[in-house]
C-alpha cells in the first residue's frame, strides 16, 4: 500500500506540473532532432508490469508454447522456428518487474520477479528437456551450439536487448511486442538449449547456455532499472532506485563478465588460427604439384595456445601423399599460426570415371604403341624411341597419327622406303588408317679429354701391335696421365712372342707420346697363345 501511495503523489505532482503524459518537445543535437519522446505514467507502468507478471493461466500457456516451438526449431536447425517462440515468449514481464522493483525501491516487486524468473527457468529447462528426451533427433547443430559458447560480445547484445524493451515499455509510440521479442532473443533460445544439451549428456555446452541465459537476464534486468529510474528523475527530480539491489545486479554483471572475456580472447584466437591455417592450406595446394586439395577444415584450440587441424585431403589417384608431405605441412603450419599445432589429416583419393569411349581410345593407344615398337625394332636393334605422341585425328576411332622422335647412329637412319613399309605394317596389325611422323636424331656420345685420350692411345698400339702379329690381341689396358709422365700398361697374347721386341716398344712408346704429350713408361706383358687344330 506504500507503494501505492508513492506512485499516487508522484502522478499527481506530474498531473499539476503537466496536464499531458508527454514531456516539453525540445530540439537536441543544435535542433536537428526533435525530441518526441512520450514516456508512460508510473501508474500505468506499474499496472502494466503488475498484471503481466503474475503466474497465471495465461503465462503458463505462453511460457510452455513458446519453449516447444523454440526448442523444436533448435532441434530441426531452423532459424525461423525458433523466432516464432521467441514472440510469443511472456519473460520479459518478471525481469521488468525487478527493474521497476529496484528504481523503486519496493523490495516485494522485486523479489516476486526473482521467483517468477525462477519458476520460469526451471519450468522452461525441464519442458524442453522432456520434449528433447522424447524427440528422434538425438544431435548437436549449429542452431543449438551457437548459444553453448557465449563470450563478452554477447554481454553487450543483452545489453542492447535491455535498454531496447525498457525504452518500449516506458514509451506510449513503442508497442510492448517489440521489448517482448528484444528480450525473448535473449533469453528463450538459451534456455531451451539447456534442457536440450542435459538430455543428451553435453552437461559443459549447458554450463555454456545457462551461463548466456544468466547474463541476458542480469543485463536486462540491470538496464531496465536504469532507465525506469531515468524517468522517475524527469519526472521528480529525485533518484529513488535501490542502491544495494542495484549494486549486486551490477556485481552479479560483472562476475559473469570475467569468464565472457576469457571466452572471447579463445574465440578471437580461434576466428585467428582458421584464417591463418586456411590461407597455408591453400598456399601449399597451389603450391604441390600433386593436385591437393584441402576440404572440411576445422581448426581447434587448447586454453588457447595449442591448434589442432583436421581436414580431408583430396589426392589424385596417380599421386601419393607420403610422411615428408605431412611433415612439410605441418612445419608450415607452426610457422604461421606461432603456436604448437596437431595435424590429423584424412587421405581420400580421387578417381575419375572413365567412360567406354575413353576406354576403348585408350586401348587403340596401347595396341598401336606396341606395335610401332615392335616394328622400329625390326628397322635396327639399335634405335632408341625417346618420345611418341599417338593423337586421334577423328571421333570414329579409325584414323591416327603418329609422332615420334627416335635416336639413331649418324650413318644408320632408314630410308623413305622403309619408313613407308612401317606405316603399312602397323596399319594392317591395328587395323586403322595411320599417319606416321618420325624424326630421327643422330645419337653422339661425348666423352672427356682423358677417356679420348686413353682411346686414340688405345687404337696407336693396337696399330703398332698387328703390324708385329695380326692375330695378336690386347687386353687389361690400362693409361694413367700425369703431368710430365704417363703410365701404360696391357697384355698381348700372341702365337710369335718374339716379334715383340726393343723396337716394338720403341714404336709403341714413341706413338703413345705423340698422343699424351708426355714422357711414357711402358709396362708390356707377353702371353704366348697356343694353335689347336682338330
Amino acid at each position: 500500500m506504500k507503494s501505492k501511495h508513492v506512485a499516487g503523489s508522484e502522478s499527481t505532482a506530474t498531473s499539476n506540473n503537466q496536464k499531458t503524459n508527454m514531456l516539453p518537445f525540445k530540439r537536441v543535437f543544435f535542433g536537428l532532432l526533435k525530441n518526441d519522446l512520450e514516456y508512460t505514467t508510473i501508474d500505468d507502468l506499474q499496472d502494466k508490469i503488475h498484471s503481466q507478471s503474475h503466474f497465471s493461466v495465461l503465462y503458463f500457456t505462453l511460457l510452455i508454447t513458446s519453449v516447444l516451438v523454440c526448442t523444436l526449431g533448435l532441434l530441426i536447425n531452423s532459424s525461423a522456428v525458433v523466432i516464432g517462440g521467441m514472440l510469443i515468449a511472456p519473460l520479459m514481464w518478471p525481469l521488468s518487474r525487478i527493474g521497476f522493483g529496484v528504481a523503486r525501491r519496493a523490495r516485494h516487486h522485486i523479489v516476486r520477479g526473482v521467483l517468477l524468473v525462477l519458476a520460469s527457468v526451471l519450468i522452461g529447462t525441464i519442458s524442453a528437456y522432456l520434449i528433447s528426451y522424447i524427440s528422434p533427433i538425438k544431435s548437436l547443430n549449429d542452431e543449438i551450439l551457437a548459444r553453448t559458447q557465449p563470450n563478452l560480445m554477447d554481454l553487450f547484445i543483452a545489453l542492447a536487448a535491455g535498454l531496447v524493451a525498457a525504452i518500449a515499455i516506458t514509451q506510449k509510440k513503442i508497442a510492448d511486442s517489440l521489448a517482448g521479442v528484444a528480450i525473448a532473443a535473449s533469453l528463450m533460445p538459451p534456455l531451451c538449449t539447456v534442457g536440450i544439451t542435459l538430455s543428451l549428456g553435453r552437461y559443459s555446452d549447458a554450463a555454456g547456455a545457462l551461463l548466456l541465459f544468466s547474463i541476458n537476464a542480469a543485463c536486462i534486468s540491470l538496464v531496465t532499472a536504469i532507465v525506469i529510474s531515468y524517468n522517475l528523475y524527469l519526472r521528480t527530480k529525485k533518484f529513488n532506485i535501490s542502491t544495494r539491489a542495484a549494486v549486486v545486479n551490477a556485481l552479479f554483471v560483472v562476475l559473469l563478465a570475467i569468464p565472457l572475456g576469457y571466452f572471447l580472447l579463445i574465440y578471437s584466437f580461434e576466428v585467428k588460427s582458421y584464417e591463418e591455417v586456411n590461407k597455408a592450406l591453400q598456399s601449399y595446394s597451389l603450391q604441390s604439384e600433386k593436385g591437393v586439395v584441402f576440404e572440411n577444415v576445422k581448426v581447434e584450440t587448447s586454453a588457447g595456445e595449442k591448434v589442432e587441424v583436421q581436414a580431408d585431403v583430396l589426392i589424385p589417384n596417380s599421386a601419393t601423399f607420403t610422411y615428408l608431405d605431412n611433415e612439410e605441412l605441418l612445419s608450415e603450419l607452426k610457422k604461421v599460426v606461432g603456436n604448437d599445432v596437431t595435424l590429423n589429416l584424412r587421405i581420400q583419393n580421387v578417381f575419375e570415371p572413365v567412360s567406354k569411349d575413353q576406354q576403348d581410345s585408350a586401348a587403340t593407344i596401347s595396341q598401336i604403341n606396341d606395335v610401332f615398337l615392335a616394328e622400329i625394332a625390326k628397322l635396327d636393334e639399335n634405335f632408341q624411341v625417346s618420345s611418341i605422341n599417338i593423337v586421334q585425328r577423328d571421333s570414329t576411332y579409325t584414323d591416327w597419327d603418329i609422332t615420334a622422335e627416335v635416336l639413331v647412329d649418324p650413318d644408320s637412319a632408314p630410308l623413305s622406303t622403309e619408313l613407308d613399309d612401317l606405316r603399312v605394317a602397323v596399319a594392317d596389325q591395328v587395323g586403322k588408317t595411320i599417319d606416321v611422323n618420325i624424326t630421327f636424331l643422330p645419337r653422339i656420345t661425348l666423352r672427356s679429354s682423358d677417356q679420348t685420350v686413353t682411346q686414340v692411345s688405345r687404337e696407336a698400339t693396337i696399330d703398332a701391335t698387328t703390324l708385329r702379329d695380326s692375330s695378336a690381341e690386347i687386353s687389361n689396358y690400362s693409361l694413367i696421365v700425369g703431368d710430365t709422365v704417363s703410365r701404360v700398361s696391357y697384355t698381348v697374347t700372341t702365337l710369335d712372342p718374339e716379334a715383340f721386341d726393343d723396337d716394338y716398344l720403341d714404336d709403341v712408346q714413341s706413338r703413345i707420346e705423340l698422343q699424351t704429350k708426355n714422357t711414357v713408361q711402358l709396362s708390356v706383358k707377353l702371353l704366348q697363345a697356343q694353335q689347336i687344330v682338330r
